[in-house]
């Protein structure tokens, strides 16, 4: 359990930016085991170091970085660029999923089913009896992201009543 909070700890520390001053005062790790763990981050994830470099390059050559989608993200303080680095992956999630309830609406428009709204990362449909063939097209398209080089995975669950009687859609 200890070496799962460690691992744990850091890499959500570090997926924000955080140094090994950072990991020291946030979990109260020793400095060895702050360099350790910082050190064996980037040796299992060694393309983020280059990830936050091109980042941080970026910031500094424009003002602004962008994101897969074009938004774009400034800061005040130069010293909290760090922060760009989860910004980008955060917002284009959030932009990718906006693309996608579009992508479904349309594919809605005929059909009575519909969208219903979203709650963080999830969606809520409301799917008409005999319009059920459209869940697995929906999965289909909210898992289909041509430039993205890991799986998006779509899980489905259902319920005819309330949340906490959810089952899972295979």
């Amino acid at each position: 359990k200890h070496l799962r909070f460690l691992g744990k700890s850091t890499n959500f520390a570090k997926n924000y930016g955080a140094t090994t001053n950072a990991l020291i005062s946030q979990f109260h790790f020793d400095r060895p085991t702050a360099e350790k763990l910082n050190r064996g981050y980037y040796e299992a994830f060694p393309k983020i170091l280059d990830y936050q470099k091109l980042v941080t390059q970026t910031f500094h050559r424009r003002g602004f970085v962008k994101n897969r989608y074009g938004r774009r993200y400034y800061l005040n303080n130069q010293r909290f660029v760090y922060r760009l680095y989860n910004y980008i992956i955060q917002g284009t999630c959030a932009d990718m999923l906006k693309a996608k309830i579009l992508e479904v609406d349309k594919l809605l428009l005929p059909y009575k089913s519909r969208f219903q709204m979203n709650i963080h990362d999830e969606l809520s449909f409301e799917i008409y009896n005999g319009e059920e063939f459209l869940v697995p097209v929906i999965k289909k398209i909210m898992e289909d992201v041509d430039w993205m080089t890991i799986p998006v995975v779509a899980d489905v669950e259902k319920t005819n009543t309330n949340w906490a009687d959810k089952e899972n859609v295979k």
